[in-house]
């Protein structure tokens, strides 16, 4: 963008100091015609390269515009597949947990039913080793 303006600016410059002295030169008469329009020739060839300037600049520009438009892009890409791909890590790592300490609950779960029934069948022995005490001590009475 710079690169125009200053462009644009020397251009200006130029024509303005080329119409200065072909100003200057019409004064002095028919003698400077050939130098007026030799001025006038390198006028034209001057306006031309500024227009291929301008042209080139603008083009330099729009490629460059283009060029980020797709880095841009490239980089939204790059981010919604690391955000995926942390989600994917994170459900993965939640069922993970899940399964563990859903192992975790039925070994638990196992072992409260195990202990219950060792308790059921130790309070059984001890209500079948007192009822046979009792039975004992009706019998010696």
């Amino acid at each position: 963008m710079h690169i125009v303006f200053v462009i644009v600016l020397v251009a200006v410059i130029a024509i303005v100091s080329l119409l200065l002295a072909v100003a200057r030169l019409k004064e002095s008469g028919a003698a400077m015609s050939h130098a007026t329009r030799e001025l006038l020739l390198r006028l034209n060839a001057l306006e031309e390269e500024v227009e291929s300037a301008g042209r080139a600049s603008q083009e330099s520009m729009s490629s460059l515009r283009e060029s980020l438009s797709a880095s841009a892009r490239a980089e939204r890409e790059e981010i919604a597949r690391s955000i995926l791909s942390l989600g994917e890590s994170q459900s993965k790592h939640m069922a993970e947990m899940a399964s563990a300490q859903r192992d975790s609950m039925v070994l638990l779960s196992s072992q409260v039913s195990n202990m219950s029934l060792s308790s059921e069948a130790k309070l059984e022995a001890m209500r079948e080793m007192i009822d046979s005490r009792l039975r004992e001590m009706k019998r010696e009475r």
